[in-house]
């Protein structure tokens, strides 16, 4: 479901009759040439080896890109994917390594998150980001376009989720879906940074100024009484990073309690036990800190030796 918000309908109304017409044939002329990787207005519809086909949140039509974020073609969906197909083919093996996914904030974009993934490939990992355009839906929305990719990892076997602000309920929320490649995806670990788990009083805040309704989406607005879903995480280890003062106020009064500016520390939680680090940090700006990537990684891969020990022989049954 395509959320069309006010940004949404005006933009759209830019957009010329000639373009869509390109946008809606099997693929337009393209010349290579290097991209943002996927910003506001962008989202993933397919992910392969940090091959990427997305999709305008304007005019509806894809693009495929190459790792290094070029643009390589564009037109219609069957168009790119019969691209990617030639760029870069499904193996049809199951790569049995670890991935981690990394999934952005609101009003972020993936690339935001790459000392996090430089760390994680530093320490064996591959890595792969998910970008959505999170100013343009719903919290369901990006989860939806978050399972759909997930659909198509065809050759990902084990799986872990980093995640930074929001897009710690937009993966609870896939998780909660139940989609298809829970069957052949093994989720080992969840690492949230910042997630506002039980909503945000900023949020609410935020929500009684029209510009801001109109400029941050419904996602701002699902997260006034939000609270993530946990009937999809299983005994998945999950590890919360919050932000504070360590003054017992907060670093916004208007908030009450402590909170990292824009998420209380009890907005943070999970209703299922989990771990907990709390730190001195203001929002938005820890998710790429030293401390707080040794964290992560340390987390990730003693998740995975765990998983990989519970599947010895005589180790008993693996988790579901």
């Amino acid at each position: 479901m395509q959320i069309k918000t006010p940004l949404f309908v005006w933009l759209s109304g830019l957009i010329p009759d000639q373009m869509r017409a390109v946008c809606a044939g099997a693929g337009a002329p393209n010349i290579p040439f290097p991209t943002f990787g996927g910003l506001q207005v962008w989202t993933d519809f397919a992910v392969r080896r940090s091959w990427r086909i997305q999709r305008n949140a304007f005019t509806g039509h894809y693009r495929l890109l190459s790792p290094k974020d070029v643009r390589l073609a564009w037109g219609s969906r069957s168009h790119c994917s019969n691209k990617l197909a030639e760029f870069c083919p499904a193996t049809g093996e199951k790569d049995t390594r670890p991935v981690v996914m990394l999934v952005h904030s609101l009003g972020g974009w993936r690339h935001m998150l790459n000392p996090l993934r430089q760390a994680l490939e530093t320490a064996g990992f591959c890595v792969e980001t998910f970008a959505y355009a999170s100013t343009f839906g719903a919290i369901e929305d990006h989860a939806a376009a978050l399972e759909r990719v997930l659909n198509r990892l065809d050759d990902v076997s084990f799986l872990s989720f980093a995640t930074n602000s929001l897009g710690g309920p937009v993966v609870a929320a896939a998780l909660a879906r139940r989609g298809n490649w829970r069957h052949d995806i093994r989720v080992r670990s969840i690492a949230m940074m910042g997630p506002p788990n039980q909503g945000a009083v900023m949020a609410r805040i935020a929500s009684r100024v029209p510009f801001l309704r109109w400029l941050i989406g419904p996602s701002l607005q699902n997260l006034r009484e939000w609270r993530s879903p946990v009937s999809g995480f299983g005994d998945i280890p999950v590890l919360v990073i919050a932000g504070n003062r360590g003054e017992g106020r907060g670093w916004n009064p208007l908030i009450g309690g402590e909170n990292d500016g824009l998420v209380a520390m009890r907005e943070t939680r999970l209703d299922i036990p989990h771990e907990r680090i709390e730190l001195r940090a203001v929002h938005g700006l820890f998710m790429n800190r030293p401390v707080v990537t040794r964290e992560i990684v340390g987390f990730i891969r003693r998740a995975e030796s765990e998983a990989a020990e519970s599947q010895l022989p005589g180790s008993g049954p693996s988790p579901l």
